[in-house]
C-alpha cells in the first residue's frame, strides 16, 4: 500500500529476511526517546539482536502480524497485532495492537495509515482490537479514541518503566475492528492522503 500526500509512504507486511536490520535499528533509536513508550523503554534496553532475530521468524505468521512504513526506503514506523493475546485459540476474535513512529515523522497521520493497513489484513476472524496506553501518552490516546476505541479501565501502577524507575498507569482501550478500519480511512482522507494499492 502506498500513502500519497504531503509526504509519500510505502506500507507493507514485514519480511524477516529483508527488514530485520532496519527494524532492529528503529528499536534502538526509539529506545533513546523518552516519549516513545514502547516495550524496549519499559524493560530499559533493546533485547539482544540474536534473540530478536529468532522472534522475527514469527512475523506475519498467525497469530502475529507486523506492518512497516517506509519513507524514501527508510523505515519510519511499525504497527503490530497479536491475535488471541490472553487465551490463544479460545480468543480468535480479539487482537492486541501496538505501534510506534519515529519522532521526526509523528503528527503526520502515519499511525492511522499503519493501523489501517494492519487492520485490513486482520479482518477475519478478528472482531475486536484492544491496546494498552500509558496514561500520559496523550497523542496515542487521541489516536485510539479517533479510531473509535473506548477507554475501559485505568490500570494503576500496571507496568514498571525501567528508564524512569517508576510504575506507569495504563489505560485499556477496546473497540470494533470494522469501526477502527473506517475511522482510520476517514482520518487519512481528512489529512489529504490518497491510498494506492
Amino acid at each position: 500500500m502506498k500513502l500519497v500526500g504531503s509526504k509519500e509512504f510505502d506500507l507493507r507486511p514485514a519480511d524477516a529476511d529483508r527488514d530485520f536490520d532496519g527494524f532492529y535499528d528503529l528499536l534502538v533509536d526509539l529506545s533513546k526517546e523518552r516519549e516513545s513508550y514502547i516495550m524496549v523503554n519499559y524493560i530499559g534496553s533493546v533485547p539482544p539482536k540474536q534473540e530478536l532475530k529468532e522472534r522475527s521468524k514469527t512475523w506475519n505468521k498467525f497469530p502475529s502480524f507486523l506492518e512497516l512504513a517506509f519513507c524514501g526506503g527508510f523505515l519510519v514506523g511499525f504497527a503490530g497485532a497479536h491475535i488471541g493475546p490472553n487465551f490463544g485459540s479460545a480468543q480468535p476474535h480479539e487482537a492486541e495492537v501496538y505501534y510506534a513512529v519515529r519522532k521526526d515523522y509523528r503528527g503526520l497521520g502515519l499511525s492511522y495509515a499503519l493501523l489501517f493497513s494492519l487492520f485490513s489484513r486482520l479482518n477475519r476472524p478478528v472482531k475486536y482490537v484492544h491496546a494498552y496506553v500509558y496514561a500520559g501518552n496523550i497523542p496515542s490516546i487521541r489516536t485510539l479514541e479517533a479510531l473509535g476505541l473506548t477507554r475501559l479501565v485505568l490500570l494503576k501502577e500496571y507496568i514498571y518503566h525501567a528508564i524512569e524507575d517508576r510504575y506507569h498507569d495504563l489505560y485499556l482501550y477496546r473497540g470494533l475492528l470494522s469501526t477502527a478500519i473506517n475511522k482510520a480511512q476517514e482520518r487519512l482522507v481528512q489529512r489529504g492522503y490518497k491510498v494506492v494499492y
